[in-house]
């Protein structure tokens, strides 16, 4: 078991660092006022790095997972190559299409991170609800932010309070990695 959370405990460090790159592109679009600001030069990098984060959260979370697994092959592959065809969509078809193809992709995961919330929360409840309403409130209000950019106020808060639940999940996987059998209950049961 301890292979296992070890793969979470990699699993949320690349997300946590995915969510820092993140949260200064939705910065970078707050001064600029241009959800464009994502398709610039220095930025494509930032995007595809976060592609790359993507691929390796998700070979860990697919390892350490065991309930949700099944749902993180089948479901998550869909959400990276949605992610990865933004920047061709806007250079080669059409640039609205690209924020439309990452807000979809986000969608995806949230389907995904419903269910990852209900195996993390067995490490830590409270840290799992935080990460689970700021995952919410980052993708539902996203769209938003393509129809007025004085919204992005919201996705950036939504990630703030992603990363502190990925930061408490963390904390708890480390204690968990002492005793993992006094720390872990079933998966769809309640504390």
């Amino acid at each position: 078991m301890a292979n296992k959370i070890t793969s979470l405990i990699r699993a949320k460090i690349i997300s946590l660092v995915a969510a820092i790159i993140i949260e200064i592109l939705l910065i970078g679009m707050l001064f600029t006022r241009s959800i464009f600001i994502i398709f610039s030069y220095p930025v494509n990098i930032s995007l595809l790095l976060l592609v790359i984060l993507g691929v390796g959260a998700y070979i860990s979370y697919v390892r350490g997972l065991n309930h949700s697994r099944i749902i993180m092959l089948r479901t998550s592959p869909l959400s990276l190559i949605l992610a990865s065809l933004a920047l061709p969509a806007y250079y080669l078809i059409n640039p609205i299409l690209s924020p439309s193809l990452v807000v979809l992709a986000y969608f995806v995961e949230a389907y995904v991170g419903i269910h990852l919330y209900k195996e993390l929360r067995s490490y830590s409840d409270t840290s799992a609800k935080i990460f689970i309403i700021g995952m919410s409130l980052f993708v539902f209000s996203l769209p938003l932010v393509i129809i007025s950019i004085e919204l992005i106020i919201l996705p950036i808060i939504g990630n703030i309070l992603k990363s502190l639940g990925l930061v408490g999940l963390m904390k708890s996987l480390l204690g968990g990695l002492h005793d993992y059998s006094s720390t872990h209950i079933g998966y769809w049961e309640k504390k």
